[in-house]
């Protein structure tokens, strides 16, 4: 499927059905060798945007996450195959050529198992993170801009809120 900018629609859009809770499911083949097979929420030809690249790909281009939900549903990754791959293999190059990790994270000092972090732009390696410190940081996008407005507004220093219509 070709790059471009295409419109975003619901996937339920055009189904009509009576059940508010209908939930669309679909089988695919795991792994064809062991014939395991999951149950997919979702189209059999149905399209996503990867969530890194951009490109719109038909769903037999993402992952299948591996735990199911509490209905033995799966979900579709949000990452293509092909960047989910390039962004295993950055990380798993990363661990390689650094030191192996801290029992120390390197941001808040807690002594525990800590975990790889790098810039996804620069695809360089940063340091050892607790899981903690490293999904704050990847909550804020890594900007440094959006973390410098946070640590203002814990020390209450955020003189204007957008949110005030004053």
């Amino acid at each position: 499927m070709p790059k471009g900018n295409y419109e975003r629609s619901n996937i339920f859009d055009d189904i009509e059905v009576d059940d508010k809770n209908y939930v669309p499911t679909y089988k695919r083949i795991l792994n064809q060798s062991k014939r395991q097979e999951a149950t997919v929420i979702g189209f059999e030809d149905m399209y996503l945007f990867c969530r890194v690249c951009g490109d719109l790909k038909h769903q037999a281009d993402y992952f299948v996450h591996g735990t199911p939900d509490s209905f033995g549903r799966r979900k579709l990754k949000s990452l293509c195959s092909d960047c989910e791959r390039h962004s295993t293999n950055v990380r798993d190059r990363l661990k390689r050529e650094n030191n192996p990790p801290d029992e120390k994270c390197n941001l808040c000092g807690k002594e525990c198992k800590t975990e790889l972090d790098h810039c996804h732009k620069n695809e360089t390696f940063r340091g050892w993170l607790c899981v903690q410190c490293n999904t704050g940081l990847g909550r804020f996008n890594d900007d440094p801009v959006k973390l410098e407005r946070a640590i203002k507004y814990l020390k209450g220093e955020l003189k204007e809120n957008k949110n005030d219509k004053d």
